[in-house]
């Protein structure tokens, strides 16, 4: 709901020349693409959609919105704790990758505070070591 929100306050705000720029934009591409290119177009998404889609296991994952269709292997396993800890108690050198930005996880499940262990953290926006 939110990101509709800005996006309508986004497509409001913007200058006159920007909302001239986008509309001829997408006119041309509109107007340059006939009903057989849709119709080849959506029927080519669906074929690709389809495809392998009886060997796969889906899972509905999420609530309104945050609603999301997944679609596994049939030789995809949830990893079980026990292998995780005795994985990470045998190696030398470990990378942990987090999630902050609500792909995997919801945001409000996570704990954001640092803890008190030597921590290097890495993600799009740049790393932190200490």
């Amino acid at each position: 709901m939110e990101s509709t929100a800005e996006a309508m306050n986004e497509a409001i705000s913007m200058s006159d020349n920007e909302k001239q720029l986008r509309h001829e934009k997408h006119y041309r591409y509109v107007s340059s693409h006939d009903v057989a290119y849709w119709s080849r177009s959506f029927f080519q998404d669906l074929e690709r959609a389809c495809k392998d889609h009886f060997r796969r296991r889906c899972w509905g994952i999420g609530l309104s919105f945050g609603f999301r269709v997944v679609a596994l292997d049939p030789n995809f396993r949830k990893l079980s704790i026990d292998a995780i800890v005795s994985a990470y108690l045998r190696s030398k050198k470990r990378a942990i990758l987090l999630d902050y930005d609500g792909t995997v996880m919801p945001q409000t499940s996570i704990n954001k505070s640092p803890s008190q262990e030597k921590l290097g953290i890495a993600a799009e926006h740049g790393y932190y070591l200490r």
